[in-house]
């Protein structure tokens, strides 16, 4: 497999997705508010390069991250934290409690846009 660093606009998104499903509680081990939209990008950020350094032997750091406010739909945020997910998935870094906190979120989305669908409306329940 691959890896590449994600570009700031998925990360955006990705940090969107937390801020609309997380706020009052934490994630990246800080407080979710838009405050902290930054913090949390760039631990996302770090765990990108993380992941690309360890599959390709480098030790980069990651630029600093500047939030920018997303407009994504709830898909296109979606598929920002599978891209993510997906690409920070090398070495150590898919044990770390981050990238646990990253597929939960990948998860609840999942759920989320399902049950939005009309034929999950429409299925029988039981």
């Amino acid at each position: 497999m691959s890896a590449f660093i994600v570009d700031s606009t998925t990360v955006d998104k990705v940090v969107a997705a937390v801020l609309s499903r997380y706020e009052g509680r934490t994630f990246a081990g800080v407080p979710v508010s838009c405050e902290t939209a930054e913090a949390i990008g760039q631990a996302l950020f770090q765990l990108n390069f993380d992941a690309v350094n360890q599959r390709y032997g480098e030790q980069n750091q990651s630029p600093e991250y500047k939030w920018r406010l997303s407009h994504a739909t709830d898909i296109q945020q979606f598929k920002a934290v599978q891209c993510l997910s997906y690409q920070c998935a090398e070495g150590d870094v898919p044990e770390r409690p981050l990238h646990r906190e990253l597929e939960d979120l990948e998860r609840l989305m999942a759920a989320e846009i399902i049950r939005q669908l009309p034929a999950y409306e429409h299925a029988p329940w039981g």
